[in-house]
């Protein structure tokens, strides 16, 4: 069996089951996977940490569970893909594609997302505070508006709705609101702490 490029370029030959483990035996081997096509690949559980995977095509992967640790994903594309209990701690996905990716419980310590594009809200239930690199990240709000990313956002968790603060934009559920981070906190501070509101407690 192949693994290829997406051009059609044998990456890697040998006797293996499934994707899966042809891709654990390459990854073990050092093999580069620069350029990879693993589209809706099951990737489940996967243990390719050290992966060498730049410009790989990633999209609609399953790869919940897998360790993809201290690898190379610049430039690589996990559109729509399942992103549950996955480990890219101290990964390069610099210019990464994560629009439509499912994050849950991801670990993302030390990871550099510079330039990279999110779109699922999900990428808001995992501590972005841990990212080692988010500038020039960017949101993409129901794939039309871009909100920058640069630095992890402040959320309020507790209300009706969750209010997710980013630098240039607020998101009150699904509704966005174009207002710059500082701007939001202290005006949200400030309008329940007025003198009226301070009385009516």
């Amino acid at each position: 069996m192949y693994l290829r490029s997406v051009e059609g370029k044998i990456l890697f030959d040998g006797r293996f089951s499934s994707v899966k483990n042809g891709v654990e035996q390459a990854v073990e081997k050092g093999v580069d996977l620069t350029g990879i096509n693993l589209r809706q690949a099951n990737l489940s559980g996967a243990q390719i940490d050290r992966a060498k995977m730049a410009g790989a095509c990633l999209w609609g992967a399953n790869l919940s569970g897998a360790d993809m640790s201290d690898s190379d994903f610049t430039g690589a594309d996990f559109r729509t893909a399942n992103l549950l209990d996955t480990c890219l701690a101290e990964s390069g996905c610099h210019k990464a594609n994560f629009s439509g990716a499912y994050f849950s419980r991801t670990i993302i310590r030390n990871t550099d997302f510079s330039a990279a594009c999110f779109s699922c809200p999900s990428i808001f239930t995992i501590d972005l505070v841990d990212a080692a690199d988010l500038s020039g990240a960017v949101y993409s709000h129901m794939g039309e508006i871009d909100c920058d990313l640069s630095h992890a956002p402040l959320i309020i968790r507790g209300l009706q709705k969750p209010l997710i603060f980013m630098d240039d934009h607020v998101l009150v559920g699904g509704d966005l609101k174009k207002i710059a981070l500082r701007q939001g906190v202290m005006n949200s501070i400030l309008a329940e702490t007025t003198p009226s509101k301070i009385l009516q407690s």
